[in-house]
């Protein structure tokens, strides 16, 4: 039987260590293009296309009383760029990197009866998988 533990996952941005996250899925990642792709001419002859497409985005959703909050507010407000890591050690995970990233924009500033959640979108211009 395998186990999965979350508390396993690290996230860092620009040197920050990211904690509180919200329930459910709380990271989502990858790149914003396939990295290869077939062309096939008119006689059935393929083609591997490789695509120099390198972009991609990290998708995070923390509660909204998480440290990070701040932290990737005056990202965005600076618009300078940053690095994100995602490193999994669990067993046949995948772990993220990008050494240019920039926040796409603010959350929506929603106010609910409970702690509610933020989600935060980040481009990446160098996305890999490690």
């Amino acid at each position: 039987m395998a186990n999965y533990n979350t508390d396993l996952v690290t996230v860092i941005v620009d040197g920050f260590i990211v904690t509180g996250f919200a329930d459910g899925t709380y990271i989502s990642c990858g790149r914003n293009e396939d990295k290869r792709e077939f062309e096939v001419g008119a006689q059935g002859d393929v083609v591997v296309v490789e695509n120099a497409d390198d972009t991609g985005f990290f998708n995070f959703t923390l509660q909204q009383t998480s440290p990070a909050n701040s932290v990737l507010r005056a990202l965005f407000k600076s618009g300078a760029s940053f690095a994100v890591s995602v490193n999994d050690p669990n067993d046949n995970s995948a772990s993220s990197f990008a050494s240019e990233c920039y926040v796409a924009n603010l959350p929506d500033n929603e106010k609910e009866e409970g702690s509610g959640d933020r989600e935060w979108e980040i481009l990446a211009a160098d996305y890999e998988e490690i």
